[in-house]
């Protein structure tokens, strides 16, 4: 009985060690899974051959944005770990300082190994709008490839003109990829959570409005490290 006893509880220890395999196995799956639906329905990014330059070797390195490009480097480095906590990066300043840039550089380091997209608010917009006439990819599996993939990058946000529209459109994805901890890089003028509050309430008075646009900024800011990129106006020289 004794021995029967020990073989009973050594049989039981070998399904559990197939268990945990069997978890990474298909924790690993839905990884590949959830890369490979993304590459399928992912609205192309709208990055610009520009910007597809864009690297950490040819941005306009001074000493006042030296620590910043080496931030950038180092998401790049360990962005597994970035991936995994959620966390993102808000990039905001002036235009001409290099917000895009950083962000191109980030994005054209990462897209070969991890799925990347790279878009504006505006065109976004645009496209889902046309998605309800045009009969292609609707409007949930954009929203769904926008919130699963592994680093969602929105350049210039707060430009596109403020709209419940376009808030609703907002918050679905922040919303989604705050939920499941998948980072977001942001670029933008705007220097605080309230200077961006303030522009995305502008000329919205419907009700519940002021709460969808505080959440989207809340959610934003406690996913996201803000980096400020201060300096010349590169562009005009």
């Amino acid at each position: 009985m004794k021995h029967l006893w020990e073989n009973h509880i050594w049989l039981w220890c070998v399904p559990e060690c197939n268990c945990s395999k069997a978890k990474e196995e298909k924790e690993q799956r839905e990884k590949e899974r959830t890369k490979d639906f993304g590459k399928k329905t992912s609205p192309s990014s709208d990055i610009g051959n520009k910007f597809l330059k864009k690297t950490f070797e040819n941005f306009q390195q001074t000493s006042q944005n030296e620590k910043i490009l080496g931030a950038c480097q180092r998401y790049v480095r360990d962005f597994n770990s970035y991936l995994n906590s959620g966390t993102g990066i808000i990039f905001s300043g002036e235009s001409g300082r290099g917000k895009t840039h950083l962000a191109s550089a980030i994005f054209n380091s990462l897209k070969e190994d991890y799925n990347c997209i790279f878009r504006t608010m505006d065109s976004l917009l645009s496209e889902i709008k046309h998605s309800y006439n045009s009969g292609s990819i609707d409007e949930y599996k954009i929203i769904r490839s926008l919130s699963v993939c592994d680093l969602l990058i929105l350049d210039d946000l707060g430009t596109e003109t403020p709209s419940e529209f376009a808030l609703r459109i907002l918050f679905q994805i922040i919303n989604n990829r705050y939920n499941n901890e998948r980072p977001i890089i942001i670029t933008m003028k705007f220097n605080s959570e309230q200077e961006l509050r303030r522009r995305l309430m502008e000329k919205s008075e419907e009700i519940g409005i002021e709460k969808m646009v505080s959440s989207i900024t809340s959610r934003l800011f406690e996913m996201c490290r803000q980096i400020r990129v201060n300096g010349e106006d590169w562009r005009l020289r």
